[in-house]
């Protein structure tokens, strides 16, 4: 069986605002370094997100 190795580099926080963009609190040192990755993948090692926009909001992205 081959397994992925899977980095967690963030968390989903609270729906903000009326449009309800989700924020993440990233476990990464910068908003460049999370947004550079190539994949973002659930803790299951299966299902990828896609993220229409990134905003950098202090530490957390929403």
């Amino acid at each position: 069986m081959n397994k992925k190795k899977i980095v967690h580099i963030g968390t989903f926080g609270q729906p903000q605002g009326l449009k309800g963009e989700i924020k993440i609190i990233m476990f990464v040192s910068s908003f460049e370094s999370f947004k550079r990755l190539q994949q973002y993948l659930r803790e299951d090692g299966e299902t990828e997100w896609h993220f229409v926009k990134f905003r950098d909001v202090g530490n957390k992205l929403i």
